[in-house]
């Protein structure tokens, strides 16, 4: 029997290293949000109770800026319980721009913060 011929088959040339696809960016919608800004601020009343006592204070509540910009759900987090009341009554009168998602007013939580201080005496 007669040896089999060989057969040379080359392949074609190739480059060393193939270049890598690059990943295609993936791009989805871009949301935007404005945060609620402040446009009307009524300052709260000193209570007789702590000026009696001379007393000064910070007060932190939580609350919600509704989609028209008023305030609600008022949330006592911390501070001097006789500045409560008068803290409260002011943050109710407080208007917002309200926060805005793609240009469409939303609902927003804040923290606020009011600093009681101590009325001098003239």
């Amino acid at each position: 029997m007669a040896p089999a011929p060989q057969l040379a088959l080359s392949a074609p040339e190739l480059p060393a290293a193939l270049p890598k696809a690059a990943p295609a960016a993936v791009v989805g919608p871009v949301s935007r949000i404005q945060p609620a800004r402040l446009v009307q601020r009524v300052e709260p009343v000193y209570p007789e109770a702590a000026r009696r006592l001379q007393m000064s204070g910070k007060v932190v509540v939580k609350a919600t800026i509704t989609k028209s910009g008023t305030v609600s759900g008022i949330q006592w987090v911390s501070g001097n319980n006789l500045f409560r009341d008068s803290a409260i009554t002011a943050l109710k009168q407080w208007r917002y721009k309200p926060a805005s998602l793609n240009g469409e007013p939303v609902e927003s939580d804040l923290e606020i913060v009011l600093q009681f201080n101590r009325p001098t005496n003239r």
